[in-house]
């Protein structure tokens, strides 16, 4: 019995343990009281006619709103639950707006936000932009014009081009450097950092940049033929050729070009077909495949070849220049060949009459084979 009780005490001491603390819990959960403050709109140019809300969170109703409109730590004003908004116009400033809150417990909460509102004759910063992207130019021949522009809300800033030499003596020169639009002449090969600033009238200012490189432009150079394929290597009756040719373009600018194609007899040299494949591109470095198909019936409108026969085909790669130039092409590397060989199918004929001999062979095989 004394086991008993002892357990029942307990329990009841725990119970009460459990209780305290659940009250505790409410009580606590009573008093987290949180604010938040928001200010609708909160900048501008002057004046602002702002409204200030208190979104309050727990705590215990009735509320007192403390409003400190210019955050110096003076109370601008005081309202009452429900009463959470106030309307305020700012002028123009930097303000730290604070509300505190304070409900029936005497639990306090606050929160600020930052308010910054402009003058109504608010400067706009100027915007710079330099153009581009600028190809390279090359020295003395050819002249860029710039594309600049400049930005500044309600009035037009002042230009100014100035010219930075990057790598080498390129010797540029701006035609009229507070333009927009001025143009650009060198004189030398190099690298130029190009930037263009922008001025207002309260001489705040922006600048932009960019990179021209200055070069040699290579316009009639080396187009190169690398490789020359004739596929299939015995070529059949009826079947198509197909050369395939590698060209390389060792100048820095695009290239337009054509390959001429011959065929010739490997025994007598001369030359018994030719084809030409105009106009070709190819980009500056690059290197790419250009195919030409001859047909079965390209061969039979020259006669067709002759069978058992070895037959050289060429590939000269040529610019094509407009207005005409010289070409400063290497001809020890613009023509290349290959060999193919041509072997004619001959389709069996036989005779009617040896048919009809065949057939009584058989015959007369058949009734030999019977008898026995």
């Amino acid at each position: 019995m004394k086991r008993i009780k002892k357990t029942k005490t307990l329990f009841n001491s725990m119970k009460k343990i459990i209780l305290v603390l659940f009250a505790l819990l409410f009580i606590s959960s009573a008093y987290s009281l949180s604010v938040n403050l928001t200010v609708a709109p909160g900048s501008g140019n002057e004046p602002v006619d702002s409204i200030l809300t208190a979104n309050v969170s727990d705590g215990t109703s009735p509320y007192i709103f403390e409003w400190d409109f210019d955050g110096d730590g003076t109370i601008d004003a005081t309202t009452n639950s429900p009463e959470n908004e106030v309307d305020f116009t700012y002028m123009a400033g930097y303000y730290k707006t604070t509300v505190k809150v304070t409900d029936v417990l005497m639990e306090q909460a606050e929160d600020t936000r930052d308010i910054s509102i402009r003058t109504a004759t608010a400067n706009w910063l100027p915007i710079a932009n330099s153009g581009g992207p600028y190809d390279a130019i090359e020295p003395i021949t050819e002249t860029l014009q710039l594309n600049g522009s400049v930005w500044d809300q309600g009035e037009t800033p002042d230009s100014l081009w100035e010219i930075k030499e990057i790598k080498g003596t390129p010797d540029c020169t701006i035609s009229n450097p507070i333009i927009l639009n001025p143009i650009l002449v060198c004189n030398q090969i190099g690298k130029i950092e190009l930037t263009l600033t922008a001025t207002d009238n309260e001489g705040y200012t922006d600048s932009d940049s960019t990179e021209i490189t200055i070069r040699e432009i290579q316009k009639t150079d080396l187009i190169n033929v690398v490789e020359i394929k004739a596929e299939p290597e015995i070529l059949k009756t009826g079947e198509d050729l197909i050369v395939t040719v590698t060209i390389r373009n060792a100048s820095n600018v695009s290239q337009d070009f054509q390959i001429d194609y011959e065929i010739k007899d490997f025994t007598t040299n001369t030359t018994i077909m030719t084809q030409t494949q105009t106009p070709l591109n190819i980009e500056a470095y690059d290197q790419k495949d250009f195919v030409l198909t001859i047909t079965s019936v390209d061969f039979d409108s020259i006669g067709g070849l002759k069978p058992l026969e070895n037959y050289w085909v060429y590939a000269t790669a040529t610019t094509i220049i407009t207005p005409p130039e010289t070409p400063e092409t290497n001809t020890a590397l613009n023509t290349r060949r290959a060999i193919f060989s041509f072997s004619e199918i001959r389709t069996l004929q036989v005779p009617e009459t040896n048919l009809i001999g065949i057939f009584f062979v058989l015959l007369l095989s058949m009734a030999i084979l019977r008898k026995r």
